[in-house]
């Protein structure tokens, strides 16, 4: 007889395994092999039933009825979100946690929102212009214009030695995930990071679930693929957020400035949408030239 060997996936510090075996009353059907030295705390079957079996079956059915609201997974048979409930965990994470990035396609794990918020960031590299006669600017590394050249932009006969051109990472939002939608199904999240706002609770799925639903995930990903924008196009839309940040600096200041009343004129007579944390550096935004 032959046998199959297949790797389901690898457990870290603070992951456990076998409660399964010890609730359902089953045999192991896997084994565990240690990849370094490792250290293990081993609880019996009472100690196990009088400690942590009424917490893990909580999160178990927590699980399940996730999966089984989930528009994802509708076409799914009952024993097959059962087996999901199995093979996946909740996890909590703090305000401004990173939980998955950086990664250019399919992970060992599927990570749906349960509860909070996540931001998809995006590190996007720019290059810093100065120059003495005109606002700083940022350019979009490896783009063509005449800015990014260094040879055209720091060789030009007047200001030569105020020029510079400096690299510069920006981490721009590209969107906002709430409870419900889903990551890490094979996306292109390079220089790209999910980052929970908030407190969140994420379901990690071992994504050998797949392995025989494949089409499902494949579906999920197809959903997601213009999800990102491409680097170009969010320069673009960084460089429109400075424009309307220029602007409401503007308006903020001819409002104080214009008031008919003399000392009358605060900020609390700006609108509270102008007053808003600018994410555009104050140099690109306030700029005076030399005179």
């Amino acid at each position: 007889d032959s046998k199959i060997i297949q790797h389901l996936y690898d457990i870290n510090e603070g992951s456990t395994f076998g409660e399964l075996a010890l609730i359902r009353n089953m045999v192991r059907n896997f084994t565990v092999i240690c990849k370094g030295d490792s250290e293990f705390l081993s609880l019996s079957k009472g100690e196990f039933n009088s400690i942590l079996r009424k917490d893990y079956e909580d999160s178990w059915n927590k699980r399940l009825d996730f999966f089984q609201k989930s528009v994802y997974f509708e076409k799914m048979s009952e024993d097959q979100k059962r087996q999901m409930a199995d093979m996946s965990e909740i996890r909590e994470y703090s305000n401004n946690r990173v939980i998955h990035g950086n990664v250019p396609g399919l992970t060992h794990h599927v990570y749906f929102i349960r509860a909070g918020k996540c931001e998809i960031v995006k590190k996007v590299g720019f290059v810093r212009c100065v120059s003495p006669f005109l606002r700083p600017d940022l350019i979009l590394q490896g783009s063509k214009s005449d800015k990014a050249d260094p040879k055209k932009f720091l060789n030009k006969p007047y200001g030569r030695r105020l020029r510079r051109l400096t690299p510069e990472d920006h981490f721009l939002t590209v969107l906002t995930l709430t409870a419900g939608e889903y990551f890490g199904v094979g996306e292109d999240l390079t220089d790209t990071s999910i980052i929970a706002k908030g407190k969140v609770e994420i379901i990690s799925l071992n994504a050998v679930t797949f392995s025989l639903n494949y089409t499902v995930i494949q579906s999920m990903r197809d959903n997601r693929k213009n999800l990102i924008p491409s680097t170009e196009e969010l320069a673009r839309r960084f460089e429109k957020n400075r424009k309307w940040m220029e602007y409401k600096r503007k308006v903020i200041d001819d409002i104080v400035k214009w008031r008919k009343k003399t000392n009358c004129a605060t900020y609390q007579d700006v609108p509270e949408a102008m007053l808003k944390e600018p994410s555009i550096p104050l140099d690109l935004i306030n700029y005076k030239m030399f005179h």
